[in-house]
């Protein structure tokens, strides 16, 4: 009961595989998956691929960036529509890129990635584009001063309220993984600017960054340079006075090391989570790391995707977006676009919602 897709000139016709989506499914019986040791839930999207995404707190939408330059929204009031949006402008298609929604702007900035051109050739970029989410949607390039910082692709990218800026670690270029961190001013005149640093993380691509804006850092962990599966390391870049790297001491195993992980911070409990794939386990997990003063400890919540919706064989990281409006995970995508659309509602009692018409 997997939903496929097939491609129409720009739309995409949704089919759903064995009659009935499973999300109709679980809103038939929402008692029975009724669970206080927390699940996911699965509704059929349209399937991107290697897409980016953010989540629209103006609107209370999920606005997806997919690898055929595309975008498409999804109400997360009835979470069962799904929009393909009408823009001006024309993005590039992109794979590896990365996204943050700027509420100064309320816009998605969309950062980095490779290239492919309409004559099959691909280019790593350093470009950055923006896509206007008020009125009609509308994508422009941006031409920050300063930088910019070399074209890559698989790094990270997150949003520091704080300071009003994307901040960007690591990555690979087309020679080498990376270990720079920049960061791009959102107000005024967009600037890039170097952070120079004593070395911190080990040059990576393919790990996980969030940002904690309680404590004005940035939390980074995994990864890989030539390996996979190379680091199962907890690192922080402090911004309290002049940037610095920590490498925290942590308690209890760390997250396991895949390949496809992504991450969020989470301010109302207070820690970031991951979420990834285990090697033979067809299922997501979930971890946690939380500060139980004076160390981050490493938290297995038990938490488990839907047995034959997530991939164990991804080799594209799904995109993951913290719905602060119903406090939950929105999970799109993964698995070279095969994986669905899922939440994880966050607490305080893990348990499912099911989701799709009411």
């Amino acid at each position: 009961m997997r939903p496929s897709a097939r491609r129409n000139g720009n739309v995409r016709a949704l089919t759903v595989v064995a009659g009935v989506s499973l999300a109709l499914a679980l809103a038939a019986d929402r008692a029975v998956h009724a669970s206080p040791a927390g699940a996911w839930t699965a509704f059929a999207p349209p399937q991107g691929g290697d897409g980016v995404g953010v989540y629209d707190p103006v609107r209370h939408r999920f606005i997806q960036f997919d690898a055929y330059h595309h975008a498409w929204a999804l109400d997360l009031n009835a979470d069962s529509t799904w929009t393909q949006l009408t823009f001006s402008g024309e993005p590039p298609r992109l794979t590896g890129a990365s996204a943050i929604y700027d509420p100064n702007g309320d816009r998605m900035i969309v950062f980095g990635g490779i290239e492919q051109h309409d004559d099959l050739s691909t280019a790593f970029s350093s470009r950055v584009h923006a896509l206007s989410l008020s009125g009609t949607p509308t994508w422009t390039e941006l031409f920050p001063t300063g930088g910019p910082p070399i074209a890559r692709m698989l790094h990270s990218a997150v949003y520091d309220p704080n300071a009003k800026r994307m901040i960007v670690f690591g990555g690979y270029s087309s020679a080498a993984p990376l270990r720079d961190v920049w960061t791009l001013s959102l107000t005024g005149t967009l600037a890039w600017s170097s952070v120079s640093l004593v070395p911190g993380p080990a040059a990576r691509g393919r790990h996980v960054a969030a940002f904690d804006a309680a404590r004005n850092l940035m939390l980074v962990s995994g990864g890989n340079a030539n390996t996979p599966c190379q680091f199962k390391d907890l690192w922080s870049l402090t911004f309290n006075g002049s940037p610095t790297w920590h490498f925290l001491v942590t308690t209890g195993s760390p997250a396991p090391c895949t390949d496809d992980e992504t991450a969020v911070f989470d301010p109302v409990n207070d820690r970031m989570y991951i979420t990834g794939t285990v090697s033979g386990v067809p299922q997501r997990v979930v971890w946690e790391a939380q500060f139980l003063g004076p160390q981050w400890a490493w938290i297995n919540t038990g938490v488990h995707g839907i047995n034959g919706f997530i991939y164990p064989d991804a080799t594209t990281a799904p995109t993951v977006a913290l719905d602060t409006g119903r406090h939950r995970l929105i999970a799109n995508g993964g698995g070279n676009g095969r994986a669905g659309t899922f939440a994880l509602r966050l607490g305080p009692t893990w348990r499912w919602d099911p989701l799709g018409p009411p």
